[in-house]
């Protein structure tokens, strides 16, 4: 979708990381155009879920359901993997600290979840290789990349525009479940908000 100036920036990663939980977050820069076509955005995120499921089952099974010290499969979830671990190594060795104040703040904290040791390549995949791939982790967490695990938010005046149109009056509340949708104030800093249900419509299409 780069191809068709949809979108001009894609990345991810967690948004909260803690011991009890974790919140995986894909963030993409959409252009105009690409505002247009978001729900189509959207679908190629879950069919792009659902492609690694299949190719992580596909390999776990040309494996036997074996661990990874038995995986010897020259697959492109293998290649993709062996690719990512040498370009982190060399971000990680090229990569020089930053301020003080927050290079200090960041360490402290990886110190606490990692230790001394490990403090400063956690993440970094420095001593990965091809055969150290976690595939049965890896299909479990795509299997939780699907519509009803998931909420999305958009920022742009499309969406308010599309948003004011459909809750023109204060907020409702859902009197199955008691959650309130439609437009809404934030309570420290005063910022207007509208929160909406998926259609099932498009639900639908991209579980498809």
């Amino acid at each position: 979708y780069q191809n068709k100036g949809w979108i001009t920036g894609l990345s991810s990663g967690p948004r909260i990381s803690a011991p009890d939980q974790n919140l995986f977050q894909v963030t993409i820069s959409l252009t105009e155009e690409g505002e247009n076509h978001w729900k189509d955005v959207v679908k190629w995120i879950f069919a792009y879920a659902k492609m690694l499921c299949a190719a992580a089952e596909a390999t776990l099974k040309l494996n036997g359901g074996g661990d990874n010290d038995t995986c010897k499969s020259d697959g492109d979830l293998y290649r993709i993997w062996d690719e990512v671990g040498q370009l982190d190594r060399m971000r990680f060795h090229q990569t020089s600290p930053g301020a003080v104040y927050s290079f200090a703040q960041s360490v402290s904290q990886s110190i606490s979840k990692y230790g001394t040791t490990n403090c400063l390549s956690a993440g970094s995949l420095l001593n990965e290789t091809r055969n150290s791939l976690p595939l049965a982790e890896l299909l479990e967490f795509c299997q939780k990349i699907v519509p009803n695990n998931c909420f999305i938010e958009r920022f742009s005046q499309g969406a308010w525009d599309e948003m004011e149109a459909l809750y023109p009056d204060e907020a409702v509340t859902n009197s199955t479940n008691g959650f309130a949708f439609g437009k809404q104030t934030e309570q420290w800093y005063g910022v207007e908000y509208f929160v909406s249900p998926l259609l099932e419509s498009d639900v639908k299409l991209w579980e498809t």
